[in-house]
């Protein structure tokens, strides 16, 4: 088992709010159809709460990919730009922590 690093928690925390804040701010701009965007961020906020009972990296990376995986179920419609962005981030966030 390896330890995460604060440093590595930052990071990862640092895109996964990011992401959810991308997604927010689309939200507030369409009215209709809130559902998907209300479920892409709650699947960032389920692997923000995994990742927080984690110490180990390899979990970490886990919730991160399948946090990803489950975020392309609303990469459509209005939610398609923002959630496409959130992808890139927890992408980014798994690619620059050297998972």
């Amino acid at each position: 088992m390896a330890i995460i690093p604060d440093s590595s928690r930052t990071f990862v925390n640092e895109h996964l709010s990011d992401a959810a804040a991308s997604i927010r701010a689309a939200r507030t701009s369409v009215p209709d159809d809130q559902m998907a965007f209300d479920r892409a961020l709650r699947v960032l906020d389920e692997c923000r709460a995994a990742i927080q009972e984690s110490a180990d990296i390899d979990i970490v990376a886990t919730h991160l990919r399948a946090a990803s995986r489950a975020l392309e179920h609303f990469c459509s419609g209005p939610t398609k730009a923002c959630v496409s962005s959130a992808i890139h981030l927890i992408d980014k966030a798994i690619g620059g922590e050297s998972f």
